[in-house]
């Protein structure tokens, strides 16, 4: 698959904050909570995340600067404790991580994958630079990045490959056939957040901009600007955002997209 749903629930609360209690330790520019179960050296294992982080920075978020907060990392032996600090009525075997954006702060179990890693420091990043940015950026590009290589997104003389998975390439026509009225609205639906659907379809959204070689092109004018979201991809496909989702509705409705994709 190319990406997990094992981070679904990334803006969503837990119901303790226990964490606050514990002395956080400044490991490769994270601040750091350590669940006390912990035995592993976390300096070798956070500098391999720090690398990821750093990479996400230089291609998809150059912006950042060093005079950004730490990054707030509570880290969790492993699932179980994680799980407990959850108020989910159902946990799913594969939940490990979630990012709580009123606090700035990543949860994970250790044994999340890199991909989780991708996902939620994604959203750490993208909140630090652009506040409050909305749910369809923040889960669309998190589940965008999940299992991508990462690349520089300036180099669109040279596009690069991304990789849609075949369950959600047979998704993709399905959605066009049945939920054209969902996929219109897309972007003014964050009531629904919650609803595999709405993050299948954002992160459709993000392989459609790559596509078209304006996904770099977005996240430069998004990030350099004042300008909402929306406001944004107006400008950047020169087309009224009613415009722009139905060309993505078209798009989703074709029998000609492939799992591997070229763009920028």
């Amino acid at each position: 698959m190319i990406f997990l749903f094992s981070c679904r629930s990334a803006l969503v609360i837990p119901n303790t904050n226990a964490w606050k209690k514990v002395k956080p330790v400044l490991i490769h520019g994270f601040q750091t909570y350590s669940d006390p179960e912990i035995r592993k050296n976390l300096d070798s294992f956070l500098k391999e995340k720090a690398a990821i982080r750093d990479r996400l920075k230089q291609s998809y978020f150059p912006l950042y600067r060093s005079s950004h907060s730490s990054i707030v990392l509570i880290l969790y032996a492993k699932r179980e404790n994680y799980v407990k600090t959850l108020s989910f009525k159902r946990q799913r075997s594969f939940q490990r991580a979630h990012y709580r954006r009123v606090t700035g702060a990543i949860h994970i179990s250790l044994d999340a994958s890199n991909g989780v890693w991708r996902h939620e420091l994604t959203h750490a990043l993208l909140e630090e630079i652009r506040p409050r940015s909305p749910i369809w950026l923040h889960e669309g590009l998190a589940n965008f990045l999940q299992r991508q290589k990462i690349t520089p997104l300036s180099e669109c003389s040279l596009p690069r490959s991304v990789y849609l998975s075949k369950h959600l390439l047979r998704r993709s026509s399905r959605y066009a056939r049945k939920e054209k009225d969902a996929i219109l609205r897309l972007l003014h639906s964050e009531k629904k957040a919650k609803s595999y659907r709405y993050y299948e379809l954002n992160s459709l959204l993000m392989y459609y901009l790559w596509s078209r070689k304006k996904l770099g092109l977005f996240l430069q004018n998004y990030q350099n600007t004042k300008k909402s979201a929306i406001k944004t991809l107006s400008i950047i496909s020169g087309k009224k955002t009613s415009v722009f989702m139905l060309s993505f509705y078209s798009w989703l409705s074709s029998e000609n997209k492939q799992t591997e994709m070229k763009g920028c």
